[in-house]
């Protein structure tokens, strides 16, 4: 139904990162599109990974994939540029900054503010 894995990211001199990791092969079985499966997946890879340690993680996807890129971006990804060739085509690079538990959203202090008055 659906897959992903994580790895440490191979910096440009060729060591391994101890706190960015890159996901490869995020997918979801197309019967399952539009079901939440693929926002679930990273979310868990993501808090899985910030659990280890890991304080950014990056992604490649083929450029021309507008479904994949629109569920990261919806997910809080960054788009970084254009990635390394790919055998299927172009592809571009996405990075986001890994938290352990719920992210801090904007207003997020101000609540807490407005709750803790009371």
């Amino acid at each position: 139904m659906a897959c992903c894995f994580g790895s440490p990211l191979r910096l440009a001199d060729g060591r391994m990162s101890n706190t960015e990791a890159h996901l490869s092969l995020v997918a979801v079985a197309p019967s399952y599109w539009g079901l939440g499966y693929g926002a679930a997946v990273l979310r868990y890879a993501e808090q899985s990974l910030a659990a280890i340690g890991y304080k950014r993680a990056r992604l490649h996807v083929l450029r021309d994939n507008s479904r994949a890129r629109k569920l990261y971006e919806r997910c809080g990804w960054t788009f970084l540029g254009d990635g390394e060739p790919h055998d299927e085509g172009p592809q571009v690079v996405y990075e986001k900054r890994l938290w352990l538990g719920r992210p801090r959203e904007v207003g997020d202090d101000q609540r807490r503010r407005r709750h803790s008055s009371r």
